[in-house]
């Protein structure tokens, strides 16, 4: 029962990390963006991020 304790532990600390580690990957992104688009302000691939809308904190499970 020991060994199962652990490895959900484990597991448990991988997600919060895989968790922080896309949370400011997402933040850099998002730096990088804005800073397109005060370079061109006529771009059209303002839709597509509408499709990457993944800020929601809710759908993140914790342990």
């Amino acid at each position: 029962m020991a060994e199962l304790n652990v490895f959900v532990q484990r597991a448990c600390l991988s997600i919060a990390l895989l968790e922080l580690v896309l949370k400011y990957k997402d933040d850099d992104d998002d730096d990088d963006d804005d800073d397109d688009d005060d370079d061109d302000d006529d771009d059209d691939d303002d839709d597509d991020d509408d499709d990457d809308d993944d800020d929601d904190d809710d759908d993140i499970m914790t342990c």
